[in-house]
């Protein structure tokens, strides 16, 4: 079984120039839990999600244990999300982007998956680089079982 044949074509894009709280709410309005972030002509340069997010506003694990106390000012963090608005997608956005062919095999696409600690990796044109769609470790795994209900 190969990536195009369980990847998402019709991928939810933004531009790193978009604003984070546009992205916030795309993420809330289609339900989904990542965004790829393109140039604006398809091509990948970064993917931003609801983890990078929370990551740029809680304190690090770093400020933590240089101060517990003041790490745990809870006021802090509220100011950091109501500034949020004024950050933009290119800000926090996860880069350099792992990306897959669409002629790979699902099982490369999962043991990147496992391997880098991410969910979702888009799916490009290896010749050109431009953007065809996204592969989510739901994809592989409803792909798979799939297969397993098709050997039966």
């Amino acid at each position: 079984m190969f990536v195009k044949q369980i990847c998402t074509e019709r991928s939810i894009i933004i531009t790193a120039q978009a604003s984070l709280k546009e992205a916030m709410r795309m993420l809330i309005e289609h339900r989904i839990s990542g965004l790829i972030v393109t140039d604006g002509h398809d091509t990948v340069v970064g993917m931003l999600s609801e983890k990078d997010i929370l990551q740029r506003l809680l304190p690090t694990y770093a400020e933590f244990m240089a101060d517990p106390v003041a790490a745990m000012k809870y006021k802090d963090v509220a100011f950091k999300i109501e500034k949020a608005g004024d950050m933009t997608v290119g800000d926090i956005m996860s880069t350099p982007v792992l990306t897959i062919g669409p002629e790979e095999h699902v099982m490369k696409a999962c043991a990147e998956m496992i391997a880098h600690h991410i969910r979702r990796l888009p799916v490009v044109e290896p010749s050109t680089g431009k953007l065809i769609g996204i592969v989510s470790m739901g994809d592989v795994f409803r792909g798979l079982l799939t297969k397993v209900q098709a050997a039966q």
